[in-house]
């Protein structure tokens, strides 16, 4: 280190200015790229408030905030973005080579997650418009406030409706303030700019985003809003109040107010934050027509009552999930994940096997095999009587099996009702032996055998289920007697 630093003392002044300049380029144009490139693991994951495309956004952003705030040439503004339009092309590069696409391909046929699915092209104008209005209404009063936007807590309107006029045009005045201010270098040109910049990606209007609207969207936005508010009250309310003493009453005033209400909203809406039963028992109440919010109510609603033992109390968490319930599901009569849940009321409240049963067949009309539905069904059935109800769970099993042929339990309840109580000792013994196959460790099955195979005078396989049995499960007496009895028929018969 020592010879180093004398090196230097003898290296040319001009030398050393060089390396500081190609280091400052460095710096200028490579560590833009390599900042921007860093966010690849994470930029196409999760639509977040900073997701990729909002990251792209910036590149018009950034050169906007160094024109309207430093004087430079037009040369070394464009020396800004161009490191960082290199770094967008090569991450896009780099993504689609990973993904195959850019954004996420295929509209998804669920209105879950594309809440345009039944509109009309009109209709999805209207709304997107309709939802532009929305955002700036937050922006001045944030109330009320919820976490859920989805269908149809934001109605679909056509473009013709007042509401979507209205907010087009406020768009268009406030594009045509930003234009006709920006060669003025004027603070609420770049303010707008910003606001509509970084709202325009996460509009809908780019590319689907999975709902109609989200309060989080408005974070970037707002920040454009907050620095125009900074600007009025700092720079224009002065220039209108002449006197200082006035000026600083009527800010202090008006900012105090603000403050006062903003503080008791933020206070009041984080205790709907505390967890997800009180967010969505208290979002039900604004976002009443979301079938989302409605099941997502319903869902904690059920999950209370599963957990309390007051009978009264259950009981009214159960009408309250059952209330949520049938409403979603009279908003979207396709959300598979409302129609499961009912189910699970219907059985657990209600006590209506066979209408539970019904509403999970509703699922898997949608969705195929559900694990969910199928394991509710599996459940709801074996809770049933046998001997009052063999012949519709058997129908009932054989169409599960059909989803799931792979399924022990199903398997063994088939073989059992037809062995038991339909006299079918060929079903039984094709399901029970299915059920070894695919449970080789279930005792039970191999006890149906061997008591299957011994009414049919088949001693020997009975005798090898039974081994079977006795093998897993020494200490059950039961099948150490019909082995001793089944040896003993075998004597015979020989």
């Amino acid at each position: 280190m020592k010879k180093f630093m004398i090196w230097l003392l003898f290296v040319p002044k001009t030398f050393l200015e060089k390396i500081g300049t190609w280091v400052g380029k460095f710096f200028s144009y490579a560590f833009p790229i390599v900042v921007l490139l860093m966010t690849i693991p994470t930029g196409y994951c999760t639509f977040t408030a900073t997701t990729w495309p909002e990251k792209i956004m910036f590149l018009l952003i950034t050169p906007a905030t160094v024109y309207f705030f430093r004087s430079v040439s037009l040369k070394k503004n464009m020396s800004v973005i161009v490191p960082l339009i290199f770094a967008m092309i090569l991450f896009v590069f780099i993504r689609f080579m990973v993904l195959g696409y850019l954004n996420s391909g295929e509209l998804p046929r669920e209105l879950l997650n594309n809440p345009f699915l039944n509109a009309t092209t009109f209709q999805k104008a209207g709304t997107i418009l309709y939802t532009l209005g929305l955002y700036l209404k937050l922006l001045f009063f944030p109330y009320p406030l919820t976490n859920d936007y989805n269908p149809y807590q934001i109605p679909l309107v056509s473009v013709t409706d007042p509401r979507s006029m209205i907010s087009l045009l406020i768009y268009l005045g406030l594009l045509f303030i930003s234009v006709r201010l920006f060669r003025r270098k004027a603070i609420v040109s770049y303010c707008i700019l910003f606001y509509m910049v970084t709202l325009f990606i996460v509009s809908n209007i780019v590319f689907p985003v999975g709902t109609f609207m989200n309060e989080r969207f408005l974070y970037m936005p707002s920040v454009g809003f907050v620095i125009l508010v900074a600007w009025f009250f700092v720079v224009r309310m002065k220039e209108w109040l002449k006197n200082n003493t006035v000026y600083l009453g009527v800010t202090a005033g008006i900012l105090g107010v603000v403050l006062i209400l903003f503080s008791v909203k933020t206070i009041t809406r984080n205790n709907a934050w505390q967890n997800d039963f009180t967010l969505f028992s208290t979002d039900v109440r604004v976002s009443e027509n979301s079938t989302k919010c409605n099941t997502s109510a319903g869902g904690q609603f059920f999950e209370k009552a599963e957990k309390e033992s007051d009978t009264a109390v259950k009981n009214g968490y159960y009408r309250l999930s059952l209330r949520y319930l049938e409403r979603g599901l009279k908003i979207y009569p396709e959300n598979k994940n409302c129609i499961l849940l009912l189910g699970n009321v219907y059985a657990l409240y209600k006590q209506d096997y066979k209408l539970a049963l019904s509403k999970y067949m509703e699922v898997f009309a949608l969705d195929g095999y559900n694990p969910d539905a199928f394991r509710n069904a599996v459940s709801v059935l074996n809770g049933m009587d046998n001997a009052t109800n063999y012949g519709y769970k058997i129908n009932f099993y054989r169409k599960l099996n059909l989803l799931n042929p792979n399924d022990p339990d199903v398997a063994y309840m088939l073989g059992k009702l037809y062995g038991q109580f339909k006299g079918n000792s060929d079903s039984a013994i094709f399901f029970l032996e299915r059920t070894a196959v695919l449970a080789p460790d279930k005792v039970d099955s191999y006890k149906d055998l061997g008591v299957i195979y011994g009414m049919k005078g088949e001693f020997e396989k009975a005798l090898g289920a039974f081994k079977k049995a006795a093998k897993l499960d020494p200490a059950d007496s039961q099948v150490q007697q019909n082995l001793a009895v089944t040896v003993q028929l075998l004597n015979k018969k020989r």
